[in-house]
């Protein structure tokens, strides 16, 4: 995500168990040869995406009533 947006890493992996990694050096070119990882990320963004958006309109949906800050999630 941070190559997608210009921006330096934030997270940091840990596994339980014993993983292999990869490191890619040049994402660009990375996922310019392989469309099928690049096809996945999206799908994996896509997601995420909007798992955020259905609990946001949850919420906003719970606290639609109240006057105070939890009232003026959307704004």
């Amino acid at each position: 995500m941070s190559w997608l947006l210009g921006t330096t890493p934030t997270a940091t992996v840990r596994t339980l168990t014993p993983c292999t990694l990869r490191y890619v050096a040049d994402p660009e070119s990375f996922l310019r040869e392989h469309p099928d990882v690049a096809l996945h990320m999206a799908v994996t963004l896509a997601r995420r995406v909007d798992s955020l958006a259905r609990y946001l309109a949850d919420i906003k949906n719970q606290f639609r009533d109240r006057a105070d800050h939890l009232g003026m999630i959307d704004k």
